[in-house]
C-alpha cells in the first residue's frame, strides 16, 4: 500500500518518460518505501506534464484537506499509474488495472474492525478507518474503482474516515 511523504534526489541527467523529455529541474526520482507511488520508483512530473502521459484522466481531489491549492507533488508511478501528494502527508494513488469489477465486500468481510463499505461517486468503496485500530498503525483509506481506475486515498493517521471519505467523493478529472 502506498505511503505518503518521502525524500528523494535531484537527477542530474534528462528524463524521457513516454515521448516527453523532462529535465532535472523538472523531476525528482524516488526509489524508497516512502515513494507516493507504494515502493516502485516515483517521478515528480508536472501536473500538466503528468496528464498528458497517462491513459486515463488524473483526478484531483476539491475538499478542504485535499485540494489543488495543498498539493505537494504530482507522481508518475508506471505508464499506467500515478500519485498526488498533499501538504498534511494524504496521498493518492491512481492505477489501471484489468480486474474492474473487485469484491470490495468480500474484503471487507475478510479485514479487520477497522474495515467497512460505503459508497464513493456511485460505487463500492472500502474504507479504513484508523480512527477503529487500538493499535493506532492504520493511517486509513478509501479504495474504489471506476471502470478500470483503481484510487486509492491514503490517510495520515490522524483524519477521519469522513474526512478521507469526502476526499474521495470530491474527486474530479484535472482540467
Amino acid at each position: 500500500m502506498p505511503m505518503s511523504g518521502a525524500g528523494g534526489h535531484q537527477s542530474n541527467s534528462t528524463s524521457v518518460s513516454g515521448g516527453v523529455t523532462v529535465t532535472r529541474n523538472e523531476v525528482t526520482s524516488l526509489t524508497n518505501i516512502d515513494s507516493p507511488c507504494g515502493g516502485a520508483g516515483a517521478v515528480l512530473t508536472p501536473l500538466g506534464q503528468l496528464t498528458a502521459l497517462l491513459p486515463f484522466k488524473l483526478l484531483m481531489p476539491d475538499a478542504p484537506d485535499a485540494n489543488r491549492i495543498n498539493n505537494s507533488g504530482a507522481y508518475l508511478c508506471s505508464p499506467t499509474s500515478a500519485a498526488l501528494t498533499f501538504r498534511n502527508g494524504v496521498s493518492i494513488l491512481m492505477e489501471l488495472n484489468a480486474s474492474a469489477d473487485p469484491d470490495l465486500g468480500a474484503f471487507v468481510a475478510g479485514d479487520s474492525a477497522e474495515a467497512s463499505l460505503a459508497t464513493v461517486q456511485g460505487v463500492d468503496a472500502a474504507i479504513i478507518d484508523p480512527a477503529k485500530d487500538p493499535s493506532g498503525f492504520a493511517s486509513g483509506s478509501v479504495t474504489f474503482v471506476v471502470g478500470s481506475l483503481w484510487v486509492y486515498v491514503i490517510g495520515n493517521h490522524t483524519l477521519s474516515a469522513d474526512s478521507l471519505l469526502a476526499i474521495a467523493n470530491s474527486l474530479a478529472p484535472v482540467r
